[in-house]
């Protein structure tokens, strides 16, 4: 099977790259583009309906997005263009080809009042960010019911830079010691890039017979504040001047508990979920000692 992934200098992306690297996939990226990779502009429909013509690929990973929703609130139209109109064209060009497009999406296509949510319930995002990834879902399986969403939640892994993942940035307050509240309100479910690579490379087998929405996440239920408690626990570092701050979060509106359920996914492969404490460490380890510009 011929494998294209989106987004493959990005976090998701990359781990998706190593996932399936000895399918030898065709990794498309821009901005961060390696001599390795596809140069591809996802916003240029031409180009893109020219590469998969050129590579022909079975099945396409489609990781890349602009997924940070206070940047969504403020830059709408980039956004819209990303999340949404690249989703159509790159759906669309998919299935002229026979292609089977898999979308990424988010768990904030769901408002939070009514947790887990099943693949079929009703979807009602609260910030633009979680609306663009909700048109994007349904230009996906309006291309072709064959396609795949697959929704995931907050992400963290491997990262380049600490401001890559808003789960990895938070090491900022803790090795700054100014008093701090944190965010106790919103229930999130931290999702190692690793996971959601190795657990869509166990399905492979499956996947060609798989189609519609499903649901992946992280098993544990934690608030920012509550991962920073297990980042100071597991870097040896003090947590006693953050402080749990019980309002919603400041910028665009988030749900207050948007847990995903989980079970579709469960049923058709192996998921490999892997507990917080045991990757954050690994991961924010280097930024301690002087390797990373912190």
């Amino acid at each position: 099977m011929k494998i294209m992934i989106t987004g493959a200098s990005g976090l998701l992306g990359r781990a998706c790259s190593n996932a399936f690297a000895d399918l030898d996939p065709v990794t498309c990226a821009w901005s961060r583009a390696q001599d390795h990779d596809l140069k591809l502009d996802l916003t240029d429909a031409d180009a893109v309906k020219a590469a998969l013509n050129e590579t022909r690929p079975d099945l396409i990973l489609h990781t890349a997005a602009e997924r940070k929703p206070d940047i969504c609130e403020n830059r709408q139209d980039q956004t819209r263009l990303l999340n949404v109109t690249a989703t159509q064209t790159l759906a669309e060009a998919a299935a002229e080809i026979g292609a089977k497009l898999l979308y990424i999406s988010t768990d904030y296509v769901f408002d939070g009042t009514r947790p887990p949510y099943a693949v079929d319930a009703e979807p009602h995002p609260l910030n633009f960010y979680g609306r663009t990834k909700l048109a994007g879902e349904q230009v996906t399986l309006k291309a072709s019911a064959d396609h795949i969403v697959l929704r995931v939640p907050i992400l963290y892994g491997e990262v380049e830079t600490l401001e890559e993942s808003p789960v990895t940035l938070m090491l900022h307050k803790l090795l700054d010691p100014t008093p701090v509240a944190e965010d106790h309100w919103a229930v999130r479910f931290p999702t190692y890039v690793g996971d959601i690579a190795a657990t869509l490379r166990n399905g492979l087998p499956t996947l060609g017979n798989a189609s519609g929405i499903y649901h992946f996440s992280g098993s544990e239920a934690l608030t920012k504040f509550e991962m920073l408690q297990v980042m100071g626990k597991v870097l040896n570092l003090g947590t006693d001047h953050i402080t749990p701050n019980p309002d919603p979060p400041a910028g665009a509106p988030r749900p207050k508990n948007s847990q995903l359920d989980i079970s579709r996914l469960a049923a058709c492969t192996a998921l490999q979920q892997t507990a917080f404490g045991e990757n954050i460490g690994r991961i924010l380890s280097p930024y301690l000692k002087g390797n990373h510009h912190v």
